[in-house]
């Protein structure tokens, strides 16, 4: 977790959009599935996933337990497409070097230090809030079962967080959306 003292989050709860919680959480309920992150699933509930969070009556709103359970690949397919469709990355470009040199390092601290540039706070807090999912589904025991590896993650991060997200937008790497 983040350290009390962190000057940049003043609660150990960091505020983050409602769907985005949703959506990680319908992830982690669904962590030993195979294939999250690695395959879209089904396009059409996919679909019906990211209407509920655009209904302005529903985006706060958990998803109903028939888009919840054994649908963990079209959750991570959608928070991996909201994250990827945001006006703004929340990786832009001026931080790409720094977290790059962090990443090559390969330190906590290195890592810790980059993230704590990026601006603004709300985007820290989801960059913090989805890293702490992958480090839960990386964990031996959900990672065994479910197939994921820490370099499909971070390809996958990049691409969410950064700004690939937007060639994925005008069509440029829409059949590498991961």
């Amino acid at each position: 977790g983040v350290p009390a003292s962190s000057p940049r989050l003043p609660s150990q709860q960091p505020r983050i959009p409602a769907a985005l919680w949703h959506l990680a959480d319908a992830v982690f309920s669904q962590r030993f599935e195979t294939g999250l992150f690695q395959q879209p699933g089904d396009p059409l509930i996919v679909a019906e996933i990211l209407r509920h969070f655009d209904s302005p009556a529903l985006h706060a709103t958990p998803l109903p337990a028939k888009l919840r359970q054994g649908t963990g690949k079209e959750c991570a397919y959608a928070l991996v497409k909201v994250c990827a469709d945001l006006t703004i990355s929340l990786v832009g470009f001026p931080w790409m070097p720094a977290l790059t040199a962090a990443g090559k390092l390969g330190t906590f601290a290195a890592c810790n230090a980059a993230l704590e540039l990026l601006t603004p706070v709300s985007h820290f807090n989801v960059v913090l809030y989805l890293v702490s999912l992958f480090k839960a589904l990386l964990r031996p025991e959900h990672a065994t079962r479910n197939g994921l590896r820490t370099e499909g993650l971070a390809r996958l991060a990049a691409f969410a967080f950064t700004p690939l997200g937007a060639h994925y937008r005008s069509g440029a790497m829409a059949h590498r959306l991961p």
